[in-house]
C-alpha cells in the first residue's frame, strides 16, 4: 500500500481498496472539522486545542477535530489527544433577574360603587342615597356612586344628584 491510496473500513473492520470515493465515505461532524482539516503537518494540528493528528498505514494522515478522532476506528487510526479533554467554551455566568413585586392594582372606584353598579334602572339608582344615574350618548346609562359620577366629564355625562352632597354615613 502506499502512502494516499484510498480504502475503506467494512462492517467487518477489514481494509479494501477503493477505486471510487463512495459519496458518504465519511461523516464528520462539528465545526472544528473544517479548522482542522486545513492544517497539513502533525505540529500545527496538535497545536490547535480542538484539534488531532491521526495516522494509519492505509491512508495519507491527517489533522481532524478530537470529537471526530474520537470516532475513527483505533484499530486502524492512531490520533494524538483523544484522551484529553475536548475544549469547553467558556460559558459566560447568567444574570439572575430577581421577580419584580407585583402590587395589585388599586381600584379607583369606592366601596359604594359595587352597590350603585347593581342597580339597574334609574328610579331605584335614584332612590339609594349614595347612588347617581348617569346618561351619556356614547355608551348606555348606569347608576354610579356619587363620589364616581362626580368623577365623570361633565361634557359627555349627564349624572343626578352630582351636586348634592354625600350622605354621612354613621
Amino acid at each position: 500500500m502506499e502512502d494516499g491510496e484510498k480504502f475503506s473500513v467494512d462492517g467487518n473492520r477489514r481494509l479494501e481498496e477503493m477505486t471510487e470515493a463512495p459519496k458518504d465515505s465519511m461523516v464528520f461532524l462539528g465545526d472544528d472539522e473544517a479548522v482542522c482539516n486545513v492544517l497539513g503537518d502533525e505540529d500545527s494540528c496538535n497545536a490547535k486545542a480542538p484539534c488531532s493528528w491521526c495516522k494509519a498505514a492505509a491512508v495519507k494522515s491527517a489533522c481532524h477535530s478530537i470529537t471526530n478522532a474520537k470516532k475513527l476506528p483505533p484499530a486502524v487510526f492512531g490520533c494524538s489527544k483523544i484522551d484529553a479533554e475536548e475544549p469547553v467554551e467558556e460559558k459566560k455566568p447568567v444574570e439572575v433577574v430577581k421577580p419584580v413585586e407585583v402590587k395589585k392594582p388599586v381600584n379607583p372606584l369606592k366601596d359604594d360603587e359595587a352597590t350603585c353598579s347593581a342597580l339597574s334602572n334609574e328610579g331605584a339608582c335614584n332612590a339609594n342615597s349614595v347612588c347617581s344615574w348617569c346618561n351619556a350618548a356614547a355608551v348606555r346609562p348606569a347608576c354610579h356612586s356619587i363620589e364616581n359620577a362626580k368623577t365623570l366629564p361633565p361634557a359627555v355625562f349627564d349624572c343626578s344628584k352630582v351636586d348634592a352632597e354625600e350622605p354621612v354615613q354613621p
